[in-house]
């Protein structure tokens, strides 16, 4: 039965995600494009469109200075990555760039990628799986060379002791560099993240040129952009998720933030703004107020984590809806020595252990249920983000259960549901 675990773990499902995953994504955005047609001869445009903008977010990422650097967390491998903290700057500067360059010279570029989706599809699938394959070369020789240096970290020894499937599928690094820049940050951040604002700000003003004004349009614009926005000014805490400390730089991350989120995240955008539905204005006022709503209380669970971690640096009193906050004290080891923490009892982390992941699935459905007049697959992603943020609440806390021991099974006593209150 162990044999068996481990061949579907380390083979069976990661040959399935690797293989089957490209081809359901052609499929569904293939079935969900007015434009079925791919002309080939503009290869050669979408390609250019790719590298002009992957050098501009490599260059706007460098660390020209060391005031620009700051420390992540540390990693499940003791180490302690470097990151740029120019995020909210690089994403004002990108969006006014957008903005105006649409305003005086027009949508034609955004015209030409919405009715060309298909092939930027296959030209950004291509280009991911050849950065994927940079990566996992790259890794093996550093990790033989390693591997002469000194012993392993535990965690570091896992892919080498796997085949080249699981090797490609999870990465062989946590932080790998080029030429400085961290490579999670580059593709994960500047590349998936500002490419889904781009195109869906893009789609959002060419479908205003092509078809005139649609509510459809405006709400789901504007929720994605202001969460994208919030997405920027928050990046430092997106330093600490599981995207960021647990998973290597391999075909699960750094694929799926290449191709998956410039495709797949902005479907309910393509599609709306592609072949806009009709939705009355009251609907659209009450979806976009409930995304709103969502999106600040999304905001504010992330805040208050930051807000206490914050104070205990600080060693200041923290004060959480106006009361001073509770928390457990807790202990874990790293590198045979004891560590003291502690976990957030009060505000949203008091209700559950999750709820940012609530809010955020409602936010999402927002900004999709609007497309549905055009077809159900409008709400793909949010289907899709549901089955990832569930899997993500269980792998977070297989991670905490490991970190913490006895301290967390205490910590789930107090706060005893995971995403909604007397329910889940």
């Amino acid at each position: 039965m162990y044999q068996i675990q481990q061949k579907a773990r380390y083979t069976i499902f990661p040959t399935f995600a690797i293989i089957i995953l490209p081809l359901l994504l052609f499929g569904l955005v293939y079935y969900s494009s007015p434009m079925k047609n791919i002309d080939f001869s503009q290869n050669f445009n979408i390609l250019k469109l790719i590298l002009i903008y992957s050098l501009y977010a490599y260059a706007m990422l460098y660390p020209y200075s060391e005031k620009l650097i700051t420390k992540g967390p540390v990693q499940v491998d003791d180490s302690i990555p470097h990151y740029n903290r120019n995020g909210f700057a690089f994403y004002l500067l990108t969006v006014t760039i957008q903005v105006l360059g649409q305003y005086q010279y027009g949508s034609d570029i955004f015209l030409f990628l919405m009715d060309n989706h298909i092939l930027t599809l296959l030209i950004l699938t291509m280009f991911g799986f050849i950065f994927v394959s940079y990566l996992l070369i790259n890794g093996k020789q550093r990790h033989a060379q390693l591997k002469k240096a000194y012993k392993l970290h535990k965690t570091l020894e896992e892919p080498i002791k796997s085949n080249w499937i699981y090797q490609f599928y999870r990465g062989m690094d946590f932080h790998p560099k080029i030429l400085g820049v961290d490579v999670k940050q580059l593709t994960n951040c500047r590349f998936g993240m500002m490419i889904w604002q781009i195109l869906v700000l893009g789609w959002g003003f060419a479908s205003y040129e092509r078809f005139g004004v649609n509510w459809a349009v405006i709400v789901t614009t504007v929720l994605q952009t202001l969460y994208i926005g919030k997405f920027f000014y928050w990046e430092m805490g997106y330093f600490y998720t599981l995207d960021m400390t647990l998973d290597r730089a391999g075909f699960y991350i750094c694929w799926g933030c290449i191709v998956f989120v410039p495709t797949f995240y902005t479907l309910a955008s393509f599609i709306t703004c592609a072949q806009p539905p009709e939705l009355n204005f009251t609907t659209s006022i009450f979806i976009l107020i409930t995304g709103l709503i969502s999106l600040y209380f999304n905001y504010q669970v992330d805040y208050q984590k930051q807000y206490f971690q914050k104070c205990n640096l600080e060693k200041k009193p923290c004060y959480i809806w106006g009361k001073k906050a509770e928390f457990l004290q807790v202990q874990y080891k790293r590198k045979d020595k004891t560590v003291e923490s502690k976990l957030l009892l009060s505000g949203f982390w008091g209700m559950t252990r999750h709820m940012n992941y609530t809010f955020e699935l409602v936010l999402a459905f927002c900004w999709c249920c609007v497309g549905m007049g055009a077809t159900i697959f409008s709400l793909s992603y949010f289907v899709f983000l549901f089955f990832l943020l569930v899997s993500r609440v269980y792998r977070d806390e297989e991670k905490c259960q490991n970190k913490y021991g006895k301290y967390w099974n205490v910590y789930c006593e107090k706060v005893k549901y995971r995403l909604i209150p007397y329910l889940y």
